[in-house]
């Protein structure tokens, strides 16, 4: 599959899409569980060290089976109301298990608050990564935050499990 795939799926150009100045390259993997674990893993090796994902308390227990046979520290924070990052419980923790990883996650399609995670991620010096799975299109917003963004398109479209990352 290309990315020009997923162009299709969101519109009726047949051109091939471009990516945001921010994002230059994308890759293709089995699932999004197993695309966060690459990218963990591939962050723990860089640099070298076991690393501190932090993962909001209500997230998928099968999507972290990938994540937990990692050597790598899983940190759950509190969600409010609204199900966004309560950031101040987020910062408190991040004094005693420094945030390396900080994961957003954009429920049921609602892109929200990814501008706070941004300048929180920038602040504890942390990897943002936007789940995007409930998410149908890369192209449902044209000013994403995340370092890394993971969408699933099987999980709008009659697809094999699969997951896009950019």
């Amino acid at each position: 599959m290309n990315l020009i795939d997923i162009k299709r799926w969101s519109t009726k150009e047949q051109t091939a899409p471009t990516l945001q100045d921010d994002y230059s390259d994308y890759f293709w993997s089995a699932g999004g569980s197993e695309a966060l674990a690459q990218i963990c893993g591939d962050l723990g090796s860089t640099k070298g060290q076991v690393i501190n994902v932090y993962l909001p308390s209500y997230f998928c227990g099968q999507s972290l089976r990938h994540l937990r046979a990692l050597p790598i520290n899983l940190f759950f924070y509190s969600l409010d109301s609204e199900l966004l990052p309560i950031y101040s419980n987020i910062r408190t923790s991040h004094r005693v298990n420094p945030v390396n990883v900080f994961v957003h996650v954009h429920y049921f399609g609602s892109i929200k608050a990814q501008e706070e995670s941004r300048d929180l991620a920038n602040e504890l010096d942390a990897v943002l990564i936007e789940d995007c799975a409930h998410i149908i299109s890369p192209y449902a917003l044209d000013n994403w935050r995340g370092d890394h963004l993971i969408f699933s398109p099987h999980k709008h479209f009659p697809l094999p499990k699969i997951a896009l990352v950019i």
